[in-house]
C-alpha cells in the first residue's frame, strides 16, 4: 500500500510560537490519518524554506526543511496566517500545474511582483533568465553557492526602475548587500550580458517599441539603470516577440504594460518583466499619456 504523504506549510523558521504550533498541528494530523485508516505521513515546512526555481522550461518548488520537491507529496495543506500572499499563491499554480492536491486554493491573492510575473512568464512558455527565490537568507547564500555561478544579478522582487538591482560577482559580494539591506527580498537571476535592451509598451490595442539605451559605459543590462528610451519600428524584433508580449500582458490582465525584453537574436532573447505602472506622463513626441486616455475614453 502507497504511503499517503502530507505536507503542512506554515509560519516562518523564526517564529518560535507559531513554530510550536507547527509542531502541534503535525501531531494532530498524523493522529487524523491514523483514526482514518490511512497509511501515512505528515511532514511541515515554514514558508521561508520554500525554494522557487524558474525558468523557460522548468518550475521547481522545493521544500527545504525535509529536501523534497512539492509535487512529491500527495496533500499539501497550508496552516495558520500567511505573512506573504505571494508565497501560496505561487505555490498553488505550482501544485495546479503538477496535479498535487491542496488546501486551500490561495491563486485569487493575485501579486504581480517580479517572481509571480516569472512564473506567468513561464506558465505561457516564455523565454526568461533561470531565477532563484527562497525568502531564508542563509539557505539563499547556500544554493547560490553550490548551485549557480557569477556574475548573477541580484534584485528586489518589488522594486521597479532599477532600484535595489545590482550585478554582484561573488558570494561576498551577494551577502554584503544582503546585509545592506536587510528588509529586502531578493531573488538571484543569471546574467546576460549579450543582445539590445528593449521595452514593449502596451497601450490598449497599441504597441509601441523603444530600445533602453545606456547613459554610461557601466550600464547593466538586465539590471535596467540609468537608461534613456529611443523609438524603434516594431519589426526592428521579432512579430513573434511581439505577440508574446501583448499575450503576457492579457494574462496579467492590464490595459497598460511596459514589458522589458534582452534580445540578441530572433531565437535568442529573454523577457525581463513587465511594469504595470511604466512612466508615460511626460509629452514626448509618441506621447503615451495622450494615447492611454484617447483609447480609454474615445
Amino acid at each position: 500500500m502507497h504511503t499517503k504523504r502530507v505536507l503542512l506549510i506554515g509560519s516562518n523558521v523564526k517564529e518560535d510560537i507559531r513554530t510550536s504550533m507547527m509542531q502541534s498541528f503535525q501531531e494532530e494530523f498524523s493522529q487524523g490519518l491514523a483514526r482514518a485508516g490511512i497509511s501515512g505521513e505528515v511532514s511541515i515546512c515554514h514558508y521561508d524554506e520554500i525554494s522557487f526555481l524558474i525558468s523557460k522550461d522548468s518550475f521547481v518548488v522545493t521544500d527545504h526543511h525535509n529536501n523534497e520537491e512539492l509535487s512529491t507529496y500527495d496533500l499539501v495543506i497550508f496552516k495558520g496566517a500567511i505573512r506573504r500572499s505571494y508565497i501560496a499563491q505561487i505555490i498553488c499554480t505550482y501544485l495546479i500545474s503538477r496535479g498535487v492536491r491542496f488546501m486551500n486554493n490561495y491563486t485569487r491573492y493575485r501579486t504581480i511582483n517580479k517572481l509571480a510575473q516569472l512564473v506567468e512568464m513561464h506558465m505561457l512558455g516564455l523565454s526568461l533568465p533561470k531565477t532563484l527565490y527562497i525568502e531564508n537568507r542563509q539557505l539563499f547564500i547556500g544554493i547560490l553557492k553550490t548551485a549557480w555561478k557569477f556574475p548573477l544579478v541580484i534584485k528586489s522582487i518589488n522594486s521597479s526602475r532599477g532600484r535595489y538591482n545590482f550585478l554582484v560577482q561573488s558570494l561576498k559580494e551577494t551577502q554584503d548587500i544582503l546585509r545592506k539591506y536587510p528588509k529586502i527580498q531578493f531573488m538571484a537571476e543569471e546574467y546576460i550580458a549579450k543582445g539590445s535592451n528593449y521595452r514593449i509598451l502596451c497601450i490598449g490595442e497599441e504597441t509601441l517599441l523603444f530600445e533602453r539605451g545606456q547613459k554610461e559605459a557601466q550600464y547593466l543590462k538586465n539590471t535596467a539603470q540609468g537608461v534613456s528610451i529611443t523609438q524603434l519600428p516594431l519589426k526592428t524584433i521579432s512579430s513573434e516577440v511581439i505577440i508574446q508580449a501583448r499575450a503576457l500582458m492579457e494574462k496579467m490582465q492590464m490595459t497598460i504594460a511596459g514589458i522589458d525584453v534582452i534580445y540578441e537574436s530572433d531565437s535568442t532573447y529573454a523577457f525581463l518583466e513587465i511594469n504595470a505602472q511604466p512612466a508615460i506622463g511626460h509629452p514626448t513626441s509618441f506621447d503615451p499619456l495622450s494615447r492611454l486616455l484617447k483609447a480609454q475614453l474615445s
